[in-house]
């Protein structure tokens, strides 16, 4: 499983409560070192070398092997037990001379071997001897030896030895301690055996009531010093220091490494070749390597949360935290002006992830895709549904979806939304820009306005308002309106060949037609037109695109669509070559007596609708009545309708649905007939 190492840290010592099995915890105020071990009791680890180490009542220091010596506080008495006690509690020893220290062997009872160091009352050494007990006097030969001071007018026993032990009462003050050695140090221990870490041949023994044992200090067979740390006797905790400088932290009943610290500093967890600072390393296949910082406190605010922080000679710089401020959020973090890189070196991609899925990536080109792109071909591609190329002219920013696609710019409801278009000389050179307040989306070149679309779906080019002094409207109901000062609002050019060059339609249906043929411009419907020929000074009538269309194009028509005036400088030629005529006779007697009777016909009159519009000032004119000469003609027996002169036009009126004949006379024909009788 993946090693983990978790620290906890406070003012005092902890409870078992604050613990779990196997963490650690700093006293952060006393500068001590405390964990749990599997029988659920809180114990100190080390020694703090600057200030006193407690130990509880009946809590042993042991020494030995066999745990020969213990050191430890029974509530009321200080002892050195095993081979040695020390009890300062024996009151009812005799002393026949001024004394304070007996070293004996036995109990309170019976002391078989005393030596005793008797002293003045100014605390000389006075006495050593034997006691056979405790009422006997200095010395005596049972094996029991006493140390005693004179303190005033009592003497008392601060050191007894007997073939038990060593019972000490008070301090015991050394300049070097050696044990199985002669010491060149403070405190020396020697031991001869390899040791194994079982419990026994140890250079040092730590046990509890004589029995169980919790530490072992000792040196192994490859050189390696170890410090073992033992669970009511099981194997724990193994530190290992080496010849080389490298220390190893070890667990379990066989010890497996699981930290060292190598020679040049660098803490390695689960790999023996550390290669910086820390190295966290571990082989699960399931958990993989993790390191766990972890706030176990309930008080959540902004600043009790779980980071990780980088600092240089003091001052932190960055800092990757989880935040505790209601936002639950994760954070990385470059303090004050420093900046936040992150980097991938050779070409990997930099990618992010939501949801456990990617979300992001920068790829090695340094293109961004997001929405699911990972392969971006635009330096901000977003989504690749559609799977088309890109423009390199126009990749910066690329939308790709396989359905639609949009961009979408938010503000408030009287802000300004825009697009601008810059260049080295101009930070506004062209722009796009939607104005909420009106509703209007402006276009501008120059750093001008060129043209807008107003809140109505009104186009205005070169002006701000509709019918403007300059510009044109094309307005959202169909209408366009073009304005130019001193020149043409409207210039439509056709290439190459001939032909329309605006068409006008009704319903989709084509009703006219302007266009140019030869370089004359003509306008009309189907094969209807009048070309306007500015070569002949003329206007012509004409066919289809312009085509030449002789004799068959009226003027007017003689039912409702008759022009009024025709302002003619010259005279109206008509066609009269012979060539172009048949049946060529003068005329018959019944004719030449109808053009004589044409001749008393002539009439003077007014017109109905002139003296309508115009009352007493509508003119009178001259001529013959239609119905006049119809009647002259039928007559003499001819029908007038066989003779151009006369005209009858029968139509249905479109407003009353009457049926309406209205009858006509060609003069120059009349005239020339009735000249023909004189």
């Amino acid at each position: 499983m993946a090693t983990t190492i978790i620290t906890k840290n406070g003012s005092g010592a902890p409870t078992a409560d604050d613990l779990s099995v196997g963490e650690l915890a700093v006293d952060l105020t006393n500068k001590r070192l405390y964990s749990k071990n599997s029988s659920s009791e809180v114990i100190e680890l080390g020694v703090n070398a600057a200030a006193d180490t407690t130990f509880g009542d009946n809590v042993k220091a042991i020494f030995g092997d066999g745990s020969d010596l213990q050191i430890y506080h029974d509530g009321t008495s200080n002892i050195l037990a095993g081979n040695i006690v020390i009890d300062g509690s024996d009151a009812s020893a005799s002393i026949a001379s001024p004394a304070a220290l007996n070293l004996k062997a036995g109990d309170a009872n019976n002391e078989y071997s005393t030596l005793r160091l008797a002293t003045s009352a100014d605390g000389s050494l006075a006495m050593i001897g034997a006691k056979a007990t405790t009422t006997g006097a200095y010395p005596n030969s049972v094996g029991q030896l006493e140390f005693a001071v004179q303190n005033g007018a009592s003497t008392n026993t601060v050191l007894t030895a007997t073939s038990t032990g060593i019972d000490v009462t008070g301090i015991v003050t050394a300049d070097s301690v050696g044990i199985g050695c002669t010491p060149a140090n403070s405190l020396e221990i020697q031991h001869s055996t390899v040791g194994t870490g079982n419990g026994s041949n140890n250079t040092l023994a730590l046990r509890y009531n004589g029995t169980t044992l919790y530490g072992q200090h000792y040196m192994d067979a490859n050189g390696l010093y170890h410090i073992l740390a033992d669970n009511s006797g099981a194997a724990g905790g193994n530190m290992q220091l080496d010849a080389d400088t490298t220390i190893r932290f070890a667990t379990g009943s066989t010890p497996t490494e699981r930290m060292r610290i190598d020679s040049s500093g660098n803490v390695g967890i689960g790999t023996a070749s550390p290669r910086s600072q820390l190295d966290v390393s571990d082989n699960d296949s399931t958990n993989g390597t993790k390191v766990i910082v972890d706030v176990n406190s309930t008080d959540v605010s902004a600043t009790n949360n779980a980071s990780f922080s980088l600092y240089e000679l003091g001052t932190e710089y960055g800092r990757l935290q989880r935040a505790r401020d209601g936002t639950g959020a994760v954070k990385l973090t470059a303090l004050s002006t420093q900046h936040l890189v992150l980097e991938t070196l050779g070409a990997g991609n930099l990618y992010f992830r939501t949801n456990d899925t990617e979300a992001m990536r920068i790829d090695s080109s340094g293109n961004v895709g997001l929405n699911g792109n990972t392969n971006p071909t635009g330096k901000l591609h977003i989504g690749s549904g559609s799977g088309a190329s890109v423009s390199g002219s126009a990749d910066d920013l690329v939308l790709d979806q396989s359905g639609n696609a949009g961009l979408t710019i938010s503000t408030g409801a009287s802000a300004v939304a825009s697009i601008f278009f810059a260049d080295p000389g101009s930070v506004s050179a062209g722009y796009v820009q939607y104005t909420h307040s009106n509703d209007a989306l402006a276009f501008a070149t120059q750093a001008t306005e060129a043209m807008r679309i107003d809140s109505s779906g009104n186009l205005l080019v070169g002006t701000t308002s509709q019918f403007g002094a300059t510009g044109t409207t094309i307005r959202a109901d169909g209408l366009i309106f073009a304005d130019r000062d001193q020149d043409s609002p409207l210039i439509l050019n056709r290439t190459t060949s001939d032909g329309d060059i605006a068409v006008f339609q009704k319903d989709g249906t084509s009703v006219g037609s302007i266009g140019a043929a030869n370089g004359n411009l003509y306008l009309g419907q189907g094969d209807t037109t009048i070309m306007f020929s500015a070569s002949a000074d003329a206007v012509l009538p004409k066919g289809t695109d312009g085509a030449d269309r002789d004799n068959a194009i009226d003027l007017g028509q003689a039912t409702v669509n008759r022009f009024n005036d025709a302002f003619i400088t010259n005279g109206v030629t008509t066609g009269s070559d012979g060539n172009d005529k048949q049946d060529i006779e003068t005329l018959s007697d019944a004719e030449q007596r109808v053009a004589v009777a044409c001749k008393g016909l002539l009439r003077k009159w007014r017109w109905k609708d002139a003296v309508e519009a115009k009352g007493d000032e509508a003119r009178t004119h001259f001529g013959i009545i239609a119905q006049d000469l119809q009647a002259a003609f039928e007559a003499e027996g001819l029908d007038a309708g066989r003779y151009a002169m006369f005209m009858s036009n029968t139509w249905t009126d479109e407003e009353t649905g009457e049926e309406r004949t209205r009858l006509g006379v060609r003069y120059h024909e009349l005239l020339a007939f009735i000249i023909a009788a004189i």
